[in-house]
């Protein structure tokens, strides 16, 4: 049992800890080199969107108003049987950069697929509805993208509070880890995923996923990087997103873990050469999360079968500080901001998140369809 529960926390301190300390430790690049940006390319803004009337007129007047040649872009929203007005509010627009795509309910991947179809321009530019960006976004986009190297780039997510500020309650510690792990994995070269709220892909790179994926913004840009692309993060191009409440939140990080799942298992039903250092990154990065629920358990188990001792009761006093913290600090959102509660009562909730997607995705028990 004390094997069990050393092997357990070694592989929990490697996924949070030791493979950010390879990141920060393996010499990378520089950041991306922009060259000059003397030949702008045409790109297409593709929005998939269903019942997004409340966000679409004011995502589509922002981009309308984007610091890049008006012939050089178009906008492709694709309206998956949107039953309020999100089809009014887009024929609303009286532009023709801005195009109309209507389907049945047919899922979001399967949407960007079709759109990826009617695109005219070499680079595609994938946007959500909801969230916000700034104005010289594409012309940013562009920068990066002229240099050849370089096959896709991703946004920076910033979450915000309502008054437009970082977050640095709960997911905002979250994301901060997460921005600088792909950081340094865009810099190493080991990046497999892009925020699915920004991010650009040469056209000739679109490798078409599955229409049933659930993470279009891990497969599209994985299927890439298999290819060989190299991809990054650019630290200038953001994207603004409210953060969002806890049910809301929790919800989404369960949806993101069925599809990183599904991921795995169409890879392993399809097994085809990935580049060793992708394999690497990709473990590291997102099977081993996946699995940690599970190390927690054997952990636990452990511990509790140790012979009595100084060990035993560090173990198990170290797990309990860490639970009870998490709930201590749940049960303190929004009155009490501390970094270690707000750590670790993250830490407890992805890791639940993570054992209910492993429970949905083995029982089947999950939805295809949009969130």
């Amino acid at each position: 049992m004390t094997t069990l529960a050393w092997i357990c926390l070694l592989f929990i301190a490697y996924t949070y800890f030791g493979y950010a300390l390879i990141l920060a430790l393996l010499p990378g690049r520089r950041r991306t080199r922009v060259h000059n940006n003397r030949g702008r390319q045409r790109m297409s803004i593709l929005i998939a969107a269903r019942n997004e009337e409340v966000n679409i007129t004011r995502k589509l007047d922002l981009l309308l108003r984007m610091d890049y040649p008006n012939n050089l872009y178009e906008i492709l929203v694709g309206s998956d049987g949107s039953a309020d007005g999100t089809d009014s509010a887009v024929c609303a627009f009286n532009d023709p950069r801005v195009r109309l795509f209507r389907y049945k309910q047919i899922g979001k991947t399967a949407v960007l697929n079709s759109l990826a179809r009617e695109a005219t321009g070499e680079i595609l530019v994938f946007m959500d509805a909801r969230q916000s960006v700034n104005s010289d976004v594409l012309d940013r986009i562009s920068l990066v993208m002229s240099d050849p190297d370089v096959g896709g780039v991703g946004g920076e997510l910033v979450i915000t509070d309502e008054s437009g500020c970082e977050t640095s309650a709960g997911v905002g510690v979250y994301w901060r880890f997460e921005k600088w792990l792909r950081r340094r994995e865009s810099r190493l070269g080991l990046l497999t995923g892009l925020s699915g709220a920004l991010y650009a892909l040469r056209r000739s790179l679109y490798g078409f996923p599955p229409d049933d994926a659930i993470l279009d913004d891990v497969w599209i840009p994985l299927i890439a990087a298999r290819s060989g692309a190299r991809l990054v993060m650019d630290e200038d191009l953001k994207v603004f997103d409210l953060v969002a409440d806890e049910e809301r939140e929790f919800r989404r990080k369960v949806r993101t873990l069925v599809g990183n799942w599904q991921m795995l298992g169409w890879i392993a039903r399809r097994p085809r050469p990935f580049p060793a250092r992708l394999v690497f990154s990709l473990v590291s990065h997102k099977v081993c999360r996946l699995v940690v629920p599970f190390a927690l358990v054997g952990l636990l188990v452990g511990s509790l079968g140790m012979p009595s001792g100084p060990q035993r009761y560090s173990m198990l006093t170290g797990q309990l500080l860490v639970y009870g913290l998490g709930l201590l600090g749940l049960a303190a959102r929004g009155r009490l901001r501390n970094p270690l509660l707000s750590v670790c009562s993250t830490f407890c909730v992805l890791n639940a998140a993570a054992a209910v997607s492993a429970f949905q995705y083995a029982t089947g028990r999950y939805r295809i369809g949009w969130k």
